[in-house]
C-alpha cells in the first residue's frame, strides 16, 4: 500500500532521564549530534545506524514515528 512515514530517533542513556534526540524526520541530526548516526526509511521500514559504534553509544533506543499507511510500520 501506500505510505507516508515520519520517524525521530530518541538516545536514553540513563534510566529515567529525559531522552536525546539523534535523528529527526527520518535523517536529520540535531546539532551536536555525531555524523555515525544517521536514519533511513524505505517503504514502511524506519532504520537507525550507527556507524563506527562506540563504548559511549550504549543508551536505550526508542523511535517514535507518524505515519499514513495501509500497511505496518515496520523499525530497525
Amino acid at each position: 500500500g501506500s505510505s507516508n512515514n515520519v520517524y525521530g530517533w530518541f538516545q536514553q542513556k540513563v534510566p529515567g532521564s529525559g531522552p536525546v534526540t539523534v535523528i529527526y524526520y527520518n535523517n536529520n541530526r540535531p546539532s551536536g549530534i555525531p555524523s555515525r548516526f544517521s536514519g533511513s526509511t524505505s517503504g514502511t521500514t524506519g532504520t537507525l545506524t550507527i556507524t563506527g559504534v562506540q563504548a559511549k553509544d550504549k543508551a536505550v533506543y526508542f523511535c517514535g514515528g507518524e505515519y499514513s499507511s495501509s500497511d505496518a510500520a515496520t523499525v530497525t
